[in-house]
């Protein structure tokens, strides 16, 4: 038998210029990309949110703290404020968050220090392990009696 220079599968030369199923396989790799934007993006909000809520919690905390003097009066308070404020965030867990209160009083002047911290895990797949601390404080001084 001679080979005549004609294609050994005839058949092939109409698959390849079939392009019926070109759509969906590039729509599926496009996918891939934008569902890993999409649960990215997600993250980064919930981030945001439980940034801004510790940070929340900080200032209300202080704020409580300017009234009521026996909050954190001398010593570093860790436990009043946790069990005291922290009903009014719903995103931070109770149980990882560390908030403390310090007034301080020299001479005629009150500082009140506040801070507080709660460790932020990434749910992402794509993000998965990463550990980010989330660390707020803040100082109010104002003069006392």
């Amino acid at each position: 038998m001679r080979w005549t220079g004609g294609s050994l599968l005839p058949g092939l030369r109409c698959t390849w210029r079939d392009r019926s199923g070109s759509t969906a396989v590039e729509w599926a790799f496009c996918a891939l990309a934008l569902f890993a934007v999409l649960l990215c993006t997600m993250e980064l909000g919930r981030y945001y949110v439980m940034a801004q809520s510790l940070r929340t919690l900080v200032g209300e905390v202080a704020r409580g703290a300017v009234v009521d003097t026996a909050l954190g009066n001398g010593a570093e308070d860790c436990a009043t404020p946790k069990t005291r404020f922290a009903a009014r965030t719903p995103m931070i867990n109770t149980a990882e968050l560390t908030i403390c209160v310090q007034r301080v009083r020299a001479s005629s002047q009150v500082t009140i220090s506040v801070r507080g911290s709660h460790p932020f895990t990434f749910a992402n797949p794509f993000m998965r392990g990463w550990v980010r601390p989330l660390s707020e404080s803040t100082q109010y001084s104002f003069p006392g009696a």
